[in-house]
């Protein structure tokens, strides 16, 4: 099973408003900060190196807790 540890979300910044138009989840940072990349350059390709109108973001998310135990 693959567990998803962290997500890029991909925001759209224009008119004083931040817009999250995408969240791609991996399982690993290593995964994430390549898509990070690629779509960093993408963008860049699209609208110039300078370009702040989208940005990435990778936010890693909590492991879940293993269950207590009830019994006494």
């Amino acid at each position: 099973m693959d567990e998803n540890n962290f997500v890029v979300k991909t925001i759209f910044h224009a008119g004083g408003n931040s817009d999250v138009l995408t969240e791609n989840y991996f399982a690993t940072r290593k995964e994430a900060d390549e898509f990070c990349a690629l779509t960093d350059y993408a963008m860049k390709l699209n609208y110039g190196a300078e370009q702040q109108l989208v940005t990435t973001v990778i936010v890693e998310l909590c492991p879940p807790r293993p269950a207590q135990s009830t019994a006494g």
